[in-house]
């Protein structure tokens, strides 16, 4: 498969690829969610350690030179959405639920992103295979955007439709992204994707008060602040990802591009559109045992990379639903 369109399918989906922290000793926690802070909804979930999405990736590809794609100074561009599938203990089995509703059965839980901003840093070649490197920014604030509302009936890559229907139910989370970066290596700079590593830090600028607890009981929204009213509540991921499921996610070139973003960006011509789906979960975690209260939480993003496949452009393909 070309690197060019295996690249930048790939450089958002290990955002949610399996992993463990580096930057902190972080100590995944498991957490509760009172369905009756929000206004619709009515229920618990206990004992969670992961939530399971499914995710869609829309990544457009902005070059200097349409002759030579992928060059340090590239930028690209994501946005997608993630529907959570199911609420993952410890142990793996799916967490107790009680009440009168229940994930995937009366509501869903709705993740956004609409603009991530990534830039190709570097190439290089390291034991005889391609190395690329991207860091990440996000363009705005507040740009990651987790919501309750009902179920979701399926929409493929139509992001506009998806992003209507989970921003009409209400939000319980929101981050913005401090920083982010990845390492790709191919076989080749033409050849196949081995695998990638990808480490972001988010902050997390607000919370649904009363929806989210530690397994202590401390509302999630007592945490975000210190006593000089600072953000303390900090998102942190480190990911990896292997061997891209074929087939692989289906890019667009050319006029068959759309262009969400613009034909230029930058300074830099529009010269693809890759769609992908993908699996990830979010994880919950502290970053020094015992210091929860002084240091507020940190949200480790880790997925079980199942691998991305293609789908039809403005496809409306029904939504599946992780076991």
């Amino acid at each position: 498969m070309n690197a060019k369109k295996v690249l930048l399918a790939s450089l958002f989906v290990g955002m949610f690829a399996a992993g463990a922290s580096t930057a902190t000793a972080a100590e995944i926690i498991d957490f509760d969610i009172n369905l009756d802070a929000t206004a619709d909804y009515s229920g618990s979930v206990e004992n969670v350690r992961r939530i399971q999405f499914d995710l869609n990736t829309q990544t457009f590809q902005y070059v200097q030179d349409p002759g030579n794609p992928v060059q340090v100074g590239d930028v690209f561009y994501d946005r997608g959405y993630g529907d959570a599938s199911s609420y993952r203990t410890s142990g793996g089995g799916s967490a107790p639920q009680s009440g009168p509703d229940f994930i995937g059965a009366t509501y869903s839980m709705g993740l956004l992103w609409d603009e991530l901003r990534g830039v190709v840093t570097g190439t290089d070649t390291v034991g005889g295979n391609y190395v690329v490197n991207a860091n990440y920014t996000s363009v705005g604030t507040d740009n990651f955007q987790l919501f309750v509302s009902d179920l979701n009936p399926g929409f493929g890559q139509d992001y506009e439709a998806a992003a209507a229907h989970f921003s009409a139910g209400e939000q319980v989370m929101e981050l913005a992204l401090v920083s982010g970066n990845s390492i790709l290596e191919f076989d080749s700079a033409g050849g196949a994707f081995i695998e990638g590593t990808f480490t972001f830090e988010f902050q997390v600028v607000n919370v649904l008060p009363g929806f989210w607890f530690t397994a202590d009981g401390i509302d999630f929204a007592d945490l975000l602040e210190d006593e000089e009213g600072a953000p303390t509540f900090i998102v942190s991921a480190f990911a990896s990802a292997g061997t891209i499921q074929e087939p692989g996610p289906v890019t667009f070139f050319g006029d068959d591009a759309n262009n969400v973003y613009g034909d230029e960006r930058e300074g830099q011509s529009l010269f693809s559109e890759t769609q992908s789906t993908h699996d990830g979960s979010l994880r919950f975690a502290v970053p020094e045992p015992g210091t929860l209260a002084l240091m507020g939480l940190s949200l480790l993003i880790l997925a079980g990379f199942i691998g991305v496949g293609g789908m039809r452009r403005r496809s409306n393909s029904t939504h599946r639903q992780a076991a």
